[in-house]
């Protein structure tokens, strides 16, 4: 299982995937070097285990694969590494995790080396960032680069369904609307995610909306979608009343802020549907992104009657929320109550 998931990484629009990575080491058909670029642990993991496994030999490993870390590398150390040639065998790696944090030197050195390097040794740099520093834009320009950042949009849920399938099981489409549309999600933490969802559906299964909801502790007779939706439209009585069973959940970071940023995105909805209204735009010339539209479709009636008004005061209240929690800690549960209330009181307002 752990091989076809290694498989499963996202296409990118800059460099190779890791799946990628892996089938032209299969291939033996490698380039000297490469830059391992971005933030996601999992893909990381997977280009390095494609180092291990498939570069060299198990039976000569010990000789022929060097993992290093770049706050305790220097130019002398990789220049020696680099140099080696391979014993009783055809190539030799050398990893370099961390690379980020090299000398100056040795990212001088680098940068020289990747125009001329040496055929027998393939060095993959492991830079843990997002976007690619100066000095590995140089290597970058002459090198391969293999895309190790977060997929989003389509192609995380185009993950996440080859992940789920992976497991023997199945996942419905608001199931997998809710897992994918979490703020900033990486794949380490979905992955773990639909793994618990799999020891509650068992092989065969199916997620549901339920059993994401169960994974995440909220109570099952409470639908997270129809929640967010009435703490959006205002909807005080019963979004107060499911906001009592979840409080424990908005004490966490993670289920909080798939809260905070989902009820965004449906007063977004809600204006730009206000927005199409006023301007009397035919439903064929409304554009909405697959699983927006989906969403929408979905919304409770309270959301889709809600006036225009109410949804740029709540937004612009959101912007004062997202500063107020960058600065402070903030109590989750008293944002979602006074969200909720002066929500009420908004749309009161626009009725009279």
């Amino acid at each position: 299982m752990a091989q076809n998931r290694r498989k499963q990484s996202s296409s990118t629009s800059t460099g190779i995937t890791p799946g990628e990575f892996l089938n032209r080491a299969a291939a033996g058909t490698l380039a000297p070097v490469y830059v391992a670029l971005g933030g996601e642990p999992l893909l990381l993991d997977e280009v390095l285990e494609t180092v291990r496994s498939r570069i060299v030999d198990e039976t000569t490993r010990d000789f022929n694969l060097d993992v290093v870390y770049g706050e305790d590398a220097n130019a002398q150390t990789l220049a020696s590494l680099l140099a080696a040639l391979p014993m009783m065998a055809p190539k030799r790696a050398v990893a370099v995790k961390r690379a980020g944090d090299l000398p100056a030197q040795a990212k001088t050195y680098l940068a020289e080396y990747a125009g001329n390097p040496v055929e027998s040794t393939v060095l993959v740099l492991f830079v843990e960032e997002d976007s690619p520093p100066a000095w590995v834009g140089k290597i970058a320009k002459v090198a391969g680069a293999i895309n190790c950042r977060s997929p989003r949009g389509a192609a995380l849920r185009a993950w996440a369904v080859a992940y789920v399938k992976s497991l023997g099981i199945e996942i419905d489409e608001d199931a997998l609307d809710l897992v994918t549309d979490s703020p900033g999600v990486r794949l380490i933490d979905l992955a773990g995610e639909l793994e618990k969802a799999f020891l509650l559906t068992g092989e065969g299964g199916r997620i549901t909306l339920e059993t994401v909801q169960r994974v995440w502790g909220v109570e099952p007779e409470i639908n997270i979608w129809a929640f967010m939706d009435r703490v959006a439209a205002g909807n005080r009585l019963s979004a107060l009343r499911d906001l009592a069973k979840i409080r424990e959940n908005l004490s966490k970071p993670k289920e909080s802020g798939l809260v905070f940023s989902q009820t965004v995105r449906r007063w977004r909805m809600a204006r730009k549907e206000r927005m199409y209204d006023s301007r009397r735009v035919p439903d064929s010339k409304r554009t909405w992104s697959g699983n927006t539209k989906r969403q929408w479709q979905w919304a409770a009636a309270d959301l889709k009657t809600l006036p225009q008004s109410v949804a740029e005061n709540a937004l612009d209240r959101m912007l004062d929320f997202d500063r107020e929690r960058k600065t402070r800690s903030m109590d989750a549960l008293n944002a979602f109550e006074r969200l909720i209330h002066k929500t009420a009181l908004d749309r009161l307002r626009t009725k009279k």
